[in-house]
């Protein structure tokens, strides 16, 4: 079949496949594509992309104009809708007969302007991770002003689309700019060039201590890491995509590789960036993601060396470390050659990345008062960690740090380079999880559809470890014969178990006599949960905490964390929730679970 035929016949599926997203990305690049190839003129693509204008309407143009133009150009289409669509969006597609070769020439045209549109898809991959140089560049040379600049760094745009807005002006302003822009990406492929021979050129000794040390990261990432410790569900078979998204008005969707790149950068002087989202939104399991995929070799491969440090093992180190001390004591020794590996690291810091699990959970708030600039000097390692934070200590390593919002305070965000939030699981990504929870495709349809009737909770799984909770509640009732959960009642002992086992992970809780053991604790909680929601108050003190006959055994559970911003301020400690649903579904006694709490389930009772 032709190729003009075959974008006729697929003409619905095509527009589908281009904007079902709701990103203009994929017909953007389509685009770039075309006016490479010269199947499409600049006036065709400016008739195309109409400022404002509908995605729907721009795609049914481009599908219009390209059927009009013929085979050959249709012949393009396809193959550049073959090599920028996804795999699930090209599955209904056909490509049958298409020959076109995409590959873009190198040779310069008889214009620079001829030569934009030649080269056009790999300038905006060359552009978009520089765009403020370019700028630089095109506002030095007269041929951009300050609102060329504004109109091309416009906060709606993605790195990728600002790069072609910069095109589009460079175009418009003729042969001078062009020049410029294509001279400054030479100069940065060249610059790109020394330092790759610089990437594959490290000592001998290094890359022994490289491949020691991603053979220990690979070992502490391989396996889900939950509260009860490392367990034996890979994380490969687990892991989900989580949604991730910038702090700013433009709330684009990023990949992994996003969250240590330029997009989003906000203070290019600072090194270090938050990943931040609420408890059980997955932070922990998305940088365990990223320490396994370096480790690999499949991610983050601008990074010669990984340090992954957890906060919450840092509060039980009380001795003086030096920076060199913290690193390979805490994460891995050198064979030999200590020394020089160190002296690598101060002297290549871009090529090192630092990860810190839990700020929160450190016992000492954020603090700026006490600098450190000697790497060798011996230090608390509170301190140690604030100076490496904020860029005293060896300043351009990168580091991504992963902490409760509200647990960063003013001091630390001026010391951060961009913020990452975790949003939690999509719809798509409830229903990948669940399917990878439960192996068995007909168990994983009745979950799924137990959920999709459930709004309660559905809502509750968008946080995945909540989603990871409802999931183990369905294996404990559906292994004891019984029916899927439908109220959060159902959902609420599987929660009291999740707690109560991080508090004694050595002890089995499952079965009546731990619901018995643990009955006043849930009965005091609840009744402090009660009484917070009933008054909409949600910090508690101590005396609130005494009213409700709260003892510090109960706190221990872990159903209540400290609150640092208030009990900072206060002479007495303050708690919260760990989460606002863990208040919601704690309170349950005195509702309608409290008959559960003194006549156990058939279902628990089975397990004695």
């Amino acid at each position: 079949m032709f190729a003009q035929e075959l974008v006729l016949k697929q003409r619905t599926e095509i527009l589908y496949a281009l904007c079902s997203s709701g990103s203009a990305e994929n017909l953007e690049r389509v685009l770039d594509m075309l006016l490479a190839r010269g199947a499409l003129m600049w006036e065709d693509y400016q008739n195309i992309q109409v400022p404002g204008r509908p995605l729907y309407t721009n795609a049914r143009q481009l599908l219009d104009l390209v059927y009009t133009k013929g085979r050959d150009a249709c012949d393009v289409l396809l193959a550049a809708l073959n090599q920028v669509l996804p795999e699930v969006q090209r599955a209904g597609l056909s490509f049958e007969g298409c020959s076109s070769n995409l590959e873009e020439t190198e040779e310069f045209q008889s214009t620079a302007t001829q030569t934009l549109l030649s080269r056009r898809t790999g300038l905006v991959s060359k552009l978009r991770g520089c765009i403020d140089g370019a700028l630089e560049a095109l506002v030095e040379s007269g041929s951009f002003t300050s609102a060329d600049c504004d109109e091309v760094q416009l906060p709606v745009y993605t790195p990728s689309q600002q790069a072609r807005r910069l095109l589009d002006h460079v175009k418009s302003k003729g042969e001078s700019a062009a020049k410029v822009i294509l001279q400054y990406t030479e100069q940065k492929q060249l610059y790109g060039s020394l330092l790759n021979q610089e990437k594959w050129t490290p000592p001998k000794e290094l890359l022994k201590y490289q491949k020691k040390l991603s053979s220990s990261v690979s070992a502490q990432s391989c396996f889900l890491s939950t509260c009860r410790g490392t367990g034996h569900m890979s994380l490969d078979d687990i892991y989900t995509e989580l949604e991730l998204a910038h702090d700013s008005p433009a709330f684009h969707t990023l990949s992994l590789e996003d969250i240590v790149g330029v997009v989003g950068t906000v203070n290019k002087e600072a090194d270090t960036v938050l990943l931040s989202g609420e408890a059980g939104s997955g932070k922990s399991t998305l940088l365990q993601r990223m320490h396994l995929l370096w480790a690999r070799g499949t991610a983050l491969q601008d990074f010669l060396l990984l340090f992954p440090f957890s906060c919450r093992r840092l509060n039980s180190e009380h001795r003086e470390l030096s920076v060199q001390e913290l690193l390979f004591q805490h994460c891995c020794w050198p064979d030999r050659e200590q020394e020089q590996i160190f002296q690598f690291i101060l002297d290549h810091p871009h090529r090192i990345l630092f990860t810190f699990d839990g700020l929160d959970e450190l016992k000492e708030s954020f603090s700026d008062e006490h600098r450190l600039c000697c790497p060798t000097q011996r230090a608390p390692v509170p301190i140690l960690l604030f100076n490496l934070l904020q860029g005293s200590l060896i300043k351009g390593v990168q580091k991504v740090v992963t902490s409760r919002p509200e647990a960063v305070g003013p001091a630390l965000k001026r010391n951060l380079r961009k913020e990452v939030i975790l949003k939690g699981f999509s719809p798509t990504g409830i229903d990948s999880f669940v399917k990878k929870h439960h192996r068995d495709p007909t168990v994983a349809a009745r979950v799924l559809e137990s959920l999709q009737t459930n709004s309660a909770l559905l809502g509750l799984c968008h946080s995945p470890v909540l989603c990871w909770i409802v999931s183990q509640c369905h294996n404990e009732l559906l292994g004891c014969g019984g029916d899927s959960p439908h109220t959060i009642t159902d959902v609420y002992l599987m929660i009291l178990e999740h707690f109560f086992q991080h508090q004694n992970p050595l002890k089995s809780t499952i079965g009546q006599g731990w619901l018995q053991e643990h009955v006043n604790t849930v009965l005091h909680l609840g009744q402090l949960a009660f009484e917070g929601i009933g008054t909409s108050c949600y910090i508690f003190s101590g005396r609130d905490l005494e009213t409700c006959g709260v003892t510090e055994k109960d706190i221990f559970t872990g159903f209540l964390i400290s609150s640092k911003d208030i009990s900072s301020i206060c002479s007495k400690s303050s708690f919260r929730y760990r989460i606002l649903e863990g208040q919601v579904l704690v309170h349950a006694p005195h509702g309608p679970a409290y008959p559960i709490l003194t006549n156990n389930r058939e279902c628990f009772r089975r397990k004695l």
